[in-house]
């Protein structure tokens, strides 16, 4: 029950935006919230496109949630399960599609 309960924190505080496209974690217990250098190299929906995911059939076929749609729309964080199944469906690596960015 406890790991449910971390795990579910990690993943709504990750899917924050502070609406100029910067992405904030909070971890949990924490005060501030933090920017995460990570971001996506590609556009994630163009490239499901290009292989005959529209976000039509996604939805469809239960392949990612509108949520997840909506979120890589406007590049906030989702879930690595959710990372996971991209890759399976672009038959990709992760690296493929995140970017670590050093602050400058």
């Amino acid at each position: 029950m406890c790991k449910f309960y971390i795990d579910f924190c990690v993943i709504l505080c990750y899917n924050t935006d502070n609406g100029e496209g910067q992405l904030f974690y909070k971890p949990p217990g924490g005060r501030s919230n933090q920017i995460m250098p990570i971001v996506y190299k590609i556009d994630i929906l163009a490239a499901l496109k290009e292989k005959g995911y529209n976000t039509n059939r996604l939805r469809k076929e239960k392949l990612l949630s509108e949520g997840v749609i909506q979120s890589l729309r406007e590049n906030k964080y989702i879930a690595l399960q959710n990372i996971s199944k991209i890759c399976e469906l672009l038959d990709c690596q992760p690296a493929d599609l995140l970017e670590f960015q050093k602050e400058e």
